[in-house]
């Protein structure tokens, strides 16, 4: 059973057009060195590198369609949609709705994040079924890619994601996007300190972590 059906696909991604025939997916990749047979993949436009020009390598790699801007001229099936982060927000956003009934939790603080959501998931798994975050994907793309590869299909005990921070407002956003059941504040630490005034500022903008936490 694929993670991402068809018709959860252009749900998730309504209004969006398409080019060729679009199937199920087995994951969600910006990296065409990251894909797997199954995966679709999302071609983003980064400052030096242009997603839209490895459809080749995304094809021989075994994605099944990617996710464009702009059509290619390419025989890979296609999903044009307006704007990629939105796109992959939108992903992330419907996959969450999936799993009303996983306990999701969200970690944060200046350090520590990964080695404690890698202890949560060694002990958790013990007795359930867990998803974690990969690597420190934290930030606004990469814990939204970690929330879509969930998927739809697969059902979850339990799901930790970490939520980093660079600027005031950033982590509010993530907690609204996961919802989550817990949240965890590891410490704070006078990091990031060219985008904040002082040690409380850094704290407040770690706080946010509660902005989106369910009652």
């Amino acid at each position: 059973m694929s993670a991402w059906p068809r018709e959860n696909i252009l749900a998730a991604l309504a209004g969006a057009k398409t080019r060729g025939e679009i199937s199920a997916a087995d994951g969600v990749v910006i990296d065409t060195r990251r894909i797997t047979p199954g995966d679709m993949f999302l071609a983003f436009r980064g400052e030096h590198v242009d997603g839209h020009d490895y459809l080749d390598h995304a094809a021989q790699q075994g994605a099944v369609f990617a996710v464009v801007e702009e059509f290619q001229d390419h025989p890979l099936p296609q999903i044009r949609v307006p704007i990629m982060r939105d796109a992959l927000w939108q992903l992330a956003r419907y996959a969450r709705r999936q799993h009303s009934k996983t306990r999701f939790i969200a970690i944060t603080g200046s350090v520590g994040k990964t080695s404690t959501r890698s202890l949560m998931q060694q002990g958790f798994s013990a007795a359930h079924a867990v998803y974690a975050s990969q690597g420190n994907f934290n930030n606004n793309l990469g814990m939204p890619l970690c929330l879509a590869q969930m998927g739809c299909m697969m059902r979850w005990d339990a799901a930790i994601f970490e939520l980093g921070m660079n600027v005031s407002g950033e982590i509010a956003l993530l907690s609204q996007l996961l919802r989550p059941d817990i949240a965890l504040i590891l410490n704070v630490y006078a990091v990031h300190q060219a985008n904040f005034p002082n040690l409380e500022a850094i704290a407040a903008a770690k706080a946010e972590i509660c902005t989106g936490l369910r009652s």
